[in-house]
């Protein structure tokens, strides 16, 4: 598809073939970057798939979930089904499920009661990890697989972090717990209810093809002249 794309646009709907100008992906870039503005058609059909990764996330209850996630199990808090092996024989899902890795990094949780969010490993303060922000204290907790629910006690409509180490923080660490302390006591967190999952790249926290599209897309650095 591409290649008639390219086609068309350096020879229109003549037979003559003509030299290609400029580099296809120069070409698919925004119109702000200096492209025609163009759809890259493989990073768009990424975009269109994921939205059934966003789907399989949110649709608990509907049949080709189920049937799905029955037929290749699903990885720890069912936000998604395990990878899809096997060399042989052609698999819509497998092609979907192959993007999740991209597709997780957009991703953030929303909390409920925790009993599917990992406290360390998953994005649900701020839009990174907790051991990838404060990997001095991942490295000394003693809780490093914990769920969340596992370290929150919700009492009286407050919410309480039992955080526990292998040892005492020493000076240097003592400041990454403070701020630490600081940030997990001032994330809103429901307590209560199922978790669920937000979408990073736009306000309504809804998945969008074309925020996912975007990026995607490579970084465009324009040198000044």
């Amino acid at each position: 598809m591409e290649k008639l794309q390219r086609d068309f646009l350096w020879t229109g709907i003549g037979d003559d073939h003509e030299i290609h100008l400029v580099n296809w992906s120069k070409v698919c870039r925004p119109v702000k970057n200096g492209g025609l503005g163009i759809r890259c058609l493989r990073r768009f059909n990424y975009a269109l798939l994921a939205k059934w990764l966003w789907r399989y996330s949110w649709e608990n209850d509907a049949l080709w979930r189920r049937v799905i996630g029955t037929k290749y199990g699903n990885e720890w808090g069912g936000w998604c089904t395990k990878s899809v092996l096997g060399a042989y024989g052609v698999c819509l899902w497998k092609c979907i499920r192959s993007g999740w890795l991209n597709f997780s990094k957009c991703l953030r949780y929303d909390m409920g009661d925790g009993t599917r969010v990992k406290f360390w490993d998953d994005v649900w303060c701020r839009d990174c990890p907790l051991k990838e922000e404060f990997p001095d204290l991942y490295n000394i907790s003693r809780t490093r697989e914990a769920l969340v629910s596992e370290v929150m006690c919700y009492t009286n409509g407050r919410v309480f972090w039992d955080i526990q180490f292998h040892r005492l923080v020493n000076d240097q660490e003592s400041i990454s717990l403070d701020s630490f302390l600081v940030l997990i006591y001032s994330t809103k967190v429901q307590g209560v209810g199922a978790d669920k999952l937000c979408w990073k790249l736009a306000c309504s926290r809804g998945f969008k093809v074309s925020g996912y599209y975007h990026s995607l897309s490579p970084s465009i650095v324009i040198p000044f002249p």
